[in-house]
């Protein structure tokens, strides 16, 4: 299985310039935990749900920008990668979320809620 067939797909993403609060808005709408940050179509970094509470508690009033908590450089993994790549690398790196790009830029992401579901999945067959 690839990566393409189990990703969230538009990328939920955010400039590098967006505020906390911001960011934390995007996440609660669109229900998401990692999202890619993004700047001149390029991938610059990525902002996860924890980030932003380890922001709030070390910022006070977390009055601070993305690009200031985000986790950079970020990894990555083209949408013909496999599933199985896709784990390994998340479990590699210790992540919970890899933006999936291609030459055109961020086409979404695969988080290991994705990958979880998939193995759930073959492992009921």
């Amino acid at each position: 299985m690839l990566v393409r067939d189990r990703m969230s797909s538009p990328a939920i993403t955010v400039a590098p310039g967006e505020s906390y609060h911001a960011a934390l808005k995007l996440m609660q709408d669109k229900n998401a935990h990692h999202i890619p940050v993004v700047e001149n179509n390029a991938v610059v970094g990525i902002v996860a749900e924890r980030d932003l509470l380890l922001a709030a508690v070390n910022f006070m009033q977390a009055d601070v920008d993305v690009a200031e908590i985000m986790h950079a450089p970020v990894v990555t993994i083209g949408p013909e990668a496999s599933v199985i790549d896709a784990a390994r690398i998340m479990a590699k790196n210790r992540i919970g979320g890899l933006p999936v790009v291609d030459g055109s830029g961020v086409v979404g992401i695969i988080t290991e809620t994705d990958v979880v579901n998939v193995f759930v999945a073959m492992m009921a067959e």
